[in-house]
């Protein structure tokens, strides 16, 4: 599997994990989910970006408790169960500004071992403004400059 094909992949699982459980995180809380399995093939790296919604729309609540939280919850249990071998990055999106379409960043770069940074992070991330899920995509397909993108998980409606 080439390089560009693993980094979509991981891209993909983690849209998937934290969109596709958004049910039964909501109900059974973080504990109840189970960690990815990603495992390097060949001495190959692999780059695993994590877009993370920051938006206003984060401070509603699910079930009694703000979706932040919850999110927050949601990765630290996925940073938990990942390799340390994974060179983890994070972007972030409608943390910054106030009705920005294009409020989307690289927030932590691509590292190994770095899942500490990512969580203190996100620890001080105030949700803000719009949500650009699909500019963040874009943002991250192009920076990494890959061109497969084959499929996207959301839930959203």
């Amino acid at each position: 599997m080439n390089k560009q094909l693993r980094v979509l992949l991981g891209i993909l699982l983690i849209i998937g994990l934290f969109l596709g459980s958004y049910e039964g995180i909501w109900k059974q809380g973080a504990k109840k989910v189970s960690g990815p399995d990603i495992k390097k093939a060949d001495n190959n790296e692999i780059y695993l970006e994590v877009i993370w919604d920051a938006s206003g729309s984060m401070w509603g609540k699910e079930y009694g408790v703000e979706k932040i939280i919850r999110s927050r919850e949601v990765l630290k249990t996925f940073t938990d169960k990942l390799s340390g071998e994974i060179n983890m990055g994070l972007r972030i999106f409608g943390a910054r500004r106030i009705g920005d379409l294009k409020d989307s960043f690289l927030a932590v770069p691509f590292n190994e071992k770095n899942k500490d940074k990512v969580l203190n992070f996100i620890a001080n991330v105030k949700p803000l403004g719009k949500s650009p899920i699909g500019y963040s995509l874009l943002q991250a397909k192009g920076r990494s400059g890959r061109g497969l993108w084959k499929k996207i998980c959301t839930a959203g409606k």
